[in-house]
C-alpha cells in the first residue's frame, strides 16, 4: 500500500492485482479448511453420517459433494454479481442508487448463509459471498 501511495506500478494496476491475488489465497485456504472439517466430522467414528450399524460413509462421495457445493457457490455468486450490472443502466440519482445497492448487497449477504444452511450446502456460502463481491 505504501508503494501504491508513492505511485509505483499504479499505471499497470500491479497493487490492485496483488491485493486480489492475496484475497484468492484466503478464499482457497478457507474453502479447503471447511471441506476438510466437514469431511472429518462426517466420516469420524460417531460422526454425523455414521449409520446405526457403525458403517462409515464413502469419503470420495463426501469430497465430490463438497466440490459440487463449491462449484455451485461459484456459479451462483458470479451470476448474482453480474446481475448487479443492471444498475449501470438505471436512470436514478446516484444517492438513491447507492442505497438500493447497499440494501440489496446486505440482504444477499444475510440470506446466503441462511439459504445455504436450509438447502444443506454449507460449503457454498463461502465461495458464493466472495465471488458475489468479485
Amino acid at each position: 500500500m505504501i508503494l501504491q501511495k508513492a505511485g509505483y506500478g499504479t499505471k499497470k494496476g500491479i497493487p490492485t492485482t496483488l491485493i486480489a491475488a492475496s484475497s484468492f489465497d484466503d478464499i482457497i485456504a478457507i474453502t479447503v479448511f471447511s471441506v476438510f472439517l466437514t469431511i472429518s466430522f462426517n466420516t469420524a467414528k460417531g460422526g454425523i453420517d455414521e449409520t446405526e450399524e457403525g458403517e462409515k460413509p464413502d469419503i470420495w462421495l463426501q469430497v465430490g459433494a463438497n466440490v459440487a457445493q463449491i462449484v455451485g457457490g461459484f456459479i451462483v455468486g458470479m451470476v448474482l454479481g453480474f446481475s448487479m450490472r443492471i444498475f449501470k443502466k438505471c436512470s436514478c440519482s446516484q444517492k438513491t442508487l447507492l442505497w438500493v445497492k447497499f440494501v440489496l448487497v446486505v440482504a444477499i449477504a444475510i440470506a446466503t448463509p441462511l439459504l445455504c444452511g436450509y438447502f444443506e450446502v454449507p460449503e457454498a456460502k463461502y465461495v458464493l459471498i466472495i465471488f458475489f463481491g468479485y
